[in-house]
């Protein structure tokens, strides 16, 4: 089966290589033939898996290790289903992992095709952005939109799905539409805090006598700054297990474990890309039981 190399399938494999996706998670799948076809045209390599779960699970591996995109493609109906589980753990992970499915022909669609289902109902509950592409027109826009979100435009970054009728993969993108502002790489978004915001936030720190620091996901690539904060501060600091290394073990501000006692301590606490979740909750339950 041929592709051309103007058809979405090669939009999309093309739009990933400008992007730096160097490797795909993925179980193979009629519905998504052509997209993998593409892939393997554009030098991505495909890592076969016999589970959409392990796809996406190792998806998300790849984008924490690396701060990269990561990617997994799965085919429709129970490949998409297979796949929720590791939606949902990368959306509590603000991860970014970009999913792909692909689905029946258009004139198939909701007439009893073949693994026929609503992929992005299925999705959009798990995900920071989903959506069905139709039209190979706009195949460019919505990949461009979806992997924006994956890193944080607009809110926290996440898992993001996109799902494809297999004609459209197969449908004509016009030279026209096939804009060099879709393609291209994106800087990163940035969000900076209120000025004024920021002013009573040192201050507080700075009135503080025994201040406690707590990173999370968020201060990942941060740490010679995390350390600096730490060092004037003489803060006590804790890591949860989702920034592990970030502040070396042997520094003099970190302690252990999450005990009771050091939160009991603190009269101010910081939290550094941490959300405020059941773990946090227990540590403050244990510093006033055993406090």
């Amino acid at each position: 089966m041929k592709i051309s190399p103007d058809s979405a399938a090669a939009l999309i494999a093309r739009l990933l290589k400008r992007r730096g996706v160097s490797r795909v998670f993925a179980l193979c799948g009629g519905h998504i033939m052509p997209i993998w076809m593409r892939l393997d045209a554009e030098g991505i390599r495909i890592i076969d898996v016999r589970d959409e779960r392990a796809a996406v699970h190792m998806a998300q591996a790849h984008a924490e290790l690396t701060g990269e995109l990561g990617v997994a493609l799965v085919t429709a109906g129970p490949g998409m289903t297979n796949a929720i589980t590791g939606i949902a753990n990368a959306q509590v992970s603000r991860a970014p992992v970009l999913v792909i499915s692909g689905g029946n022909p258009r004139p198939q669609e909701n007439r009893g095709g073949l693994q026929d289902m609503a992929h992005t109902q299925l999705g959009r509950s798990s995900t920071r952005y989903a959506r069905t592409v139709r039209e190979p027109s706009l195949v460019l826009q919505e990949l461009d939109e979806a992997i924006s979100r994956a890193f944080g435009d607009g809110g926290e970054p996440g898992p993001v799905f996109i799902d494809f009728p297999v004609d459209t993969l197969r449908g004509i993108v016009p030279e026209a539409l096939q804009l060099e502002e879709h393609l291209a790489p994106k800087p990163r978004a940035a969000p900076r805090p209120a000025p004024a915001e920021l002013e009573k936030a040192v201050e507080l720190l700075w009135s503080a006598r025994r201040v406690l620091v707590i990173s999370g996901r968020g201060a990942r690539g941060a740490g010679p700054e995390l350390i600096g904060l730490l060092d004037r501060l003489g803060a006590v600091y804790l890591d949860t297990g989702e920034s592990r290394g970030l502040v070396p073990d042997d520094h003099p501000s970190v302690v252990g474990a999450m005990r009771g006692a050091v939160m009991g301590d603190a009269d101010v606490v910081l939290t550094v890309g941490r959300k405020l979740d059941f773990q946090l909750a227990r540590a403050v339950a244990d510093a006033h039981e055993f406090g």
